[in-house]
């Protein structure tokens, strides 16, 4: 996994990180939305999934239930959230922020729309453009008691973030390198290869005994 490079726990924010996996997945995944979410957004309904609790038994999420089962539904979008968002009884001080609040958009969570609730942290905000579905957002805080609101972090101010660990799952080139050389008894010379892997993940590299150079396999670079 991979943590965004500049997520400060002190504002929580960019509440991002990059799960990487030993195998493909058995779909292809939603494509992200690349444009900004502007004001045209606001008022459409976007579809919410997670896997986090059904319910709040305190209202500072220590105790819920239900978690543990895929849930999705459909929120309405309000918007940028402003500073009257931020409530000292729920702390999210990166909500007193111009510039986070910026990067995030608020959901209407009330009755009869859907909301999020602890442990739906991650999942996607997903919105439909000319009946072609993307991930738009990443679900990142709800309310007391999980009621009246949920935020998301918005994907278009991180593509760059996005695209980075796209190419480092496996998509990156391996660069063969030169390690070192040996100078042997004889006179002769020795040079040993490796390779320069900028992957977040593990690559095999076939090995072969050429030119009595040995190739290894690299874990790592």
């Amino acid at each position: 996994s991979s943590v965004h490079p500049s997520y400060s726990a002190s504002v929580n924010h960019p509440d991002l990180a990059v799960l990487y996996l030993d195998r493909a997945l058995p779909f292809t995944p939603l494509p992200l939305y690349r444009a900004p979410l502007g004001a045209s957004f606001i008022g459409k309904k976007a579809t919410v999934v997670g896997w986090g609790a059904s319910k709040a038994l305190t209202p500072d999420l220590s105790q819920v239930s239900g978690v543990g089962v895929k849930r999705s539904g459909q929120q309405t979008i309000l918007g940028s959230p402003t500073a009257a968002d931020y409530r000292p009884e729920d702390p999210n001080p990166g909500i007193q922020v111009p510039a986070i609040r910026a990067t995030l958009l608020k959901l209407d969570g009330k009755a009869p729309s859907a909301n999020t609730c602890a442990g739906d942290s991650g999942g996607p905000l997903i919105i439909d453009q000319a009946g072609t579905k993307y991930v738009a957002g990443v679900a990142f805080w709800t309310g007391l008691s999980c009621e009246g609101y949920a935020m998301y972090t918005r994907i278009d101010p991180y593509l760059s973030y996005f695209d980075g660990a796209f190419l480092r799952g496996g998509s990156s080139p391996v660069v063969p390198r030169l390690q070192c050389v040996d100078t042997n008894v004889r006179g002769s010379f020795t040079a040993y290869f490796g390779y320069r892997n900028d992957n977040g993940v593990p690559l095999g590299v076939p090995y072969r005994l050429k030119r009595n150079l040995l190739l290894y396999d690299l874990e790592r670079g």
